[in-house]
């Protein structure tokens, strides 16, 4: 069994204070070092918008400054870690920003808008591509953002939870057993959603126990490419689906993870652009934090790295 060792753990903790964003710094702070939530919180803000919704390249992949479901969900992503109390200012406005984005002839959310095509991004935010290439958003952003709504959006409309769920759980029983893994990670956030009615999470946990073993990638040959891997589906062993994998699969992939830090002492992406060169190494440094974070939370909550 290897462990991150202290001074692995030096490494990251002085990668995070040199290079990464003041939010993430934060994040950090909270699931390591005991830190309040309100810092969090903060940092958060920053990247939100007067609509409410979030942008300016919280999702270090799509740059634009304006609004998107995308960085939206990765905001209430955030809040959700943190236990944010549905009457936050940012929540509220979060939860508005989805109210009005919600496209009721498509019943879904587009996932980036239009502004996307005036910053630097990664190939596969081009607005053009996202309709076909995003299944019409019916499963990725909607299911996500729908739990989002059961979670903090106690004004929305019954009708509009009711028209949602209706379509939903019918677009997901006539869609192929085997989901695809960006559409997993949604349908998960979905199922995970504190208070859910058992309606809506027990036919998306069962869709999600079927693929399981299809979506998620448990061949450790594979992880240093793009995949989900089984501590992405269970990042805590309280995880929803963490008794999906036996015990040595878990083991297996936490010896990968502390392995696989770089020698700045950060986790990094799998992937890159392509493009952009000089946004690319900018996105590509923060997405070292957003790993890093993620990283040293998984091994601690497994009892593989001490804070």
């Amino acid at each position: 069994m290897k462990m991150l060792t202290d001074r692995a753990m030096g490494k990251a903790r002085a990668f995070m204070l040199d290079a990464a964003r003041p939010l993430e710094q934060a994040r950090l702070a909270f699931w390591l070092d005991g830190g309040g939530p309100d810092a969090v919180v903060h940092e958060l803000a920053q990247f939100q918008n007067a609509d409410g919704g979030f942008g300016h390249g919280l999702e270090p992949d799509l740059r634009t400054p304006a609004s998107s479901a995308l960085a939206t969900t990765v905001g209430l992503q955030v809040l959700r870690e943190i236990d944010a109390p549905a009457d936050h200012p940012v929540v509220v406005g979060a939860i508005g920003y989805l109210v009005n984005a919600y496209d009721a002839t498509r019943k879904a959310w587009e996932i980036i808008p239009e502004e996307a095509d005036d910053a630097p991004r990664a190939d596969w935010w081009n607005h053009a591509n996202t309709d076909e290439a995003f299944g019409r958003f019916l499963v990725n952003p909607r299911a996500e953002a729908v739990g989002y709504l059961h979670q903090y959006g106690g004004s929305v409309p019954t009708e509009v939870f009711d028209e949602l769920t209706e379509d939903m759980l019918s677009h997901m029983a006539g869609s192929a057993p085997r989901v695809e893994m960006h559409d997993f990670l949604c349908y998960l956030r979905l199922a995970e959603t504190p208070g859910l009615p058992a309606v809506l999470q027990e036919p998306v946990v069962e869709r999600l126990r079927g693929s399981v073993r299809h979506t998620v990638e448990t061949d450790a040959k594979a992880w240093n490419g793009y995949c989900t891997t089984p501590l992405d589906v269970a990042p805590t062993p309280k995880s929803l689906l963490a008794g999906e994998f036996t015990r040595e699969e878990i083991a297996a992939n936490l010896d990968y993870l502390v392995t696989s830090q770089t020698r700045d002492g950060s986790w990094a992406p799998t992937w890159q652009w392509g493009r952009y060169p000089t946004a690319w190494r900018q996105a590509k440094r923060e997405w070292k934090g957003v790993l890093t974070v993620r990283a040293l939370a998984t091994l601690k909550g497994y009892g593989r790295a001490q804070a």
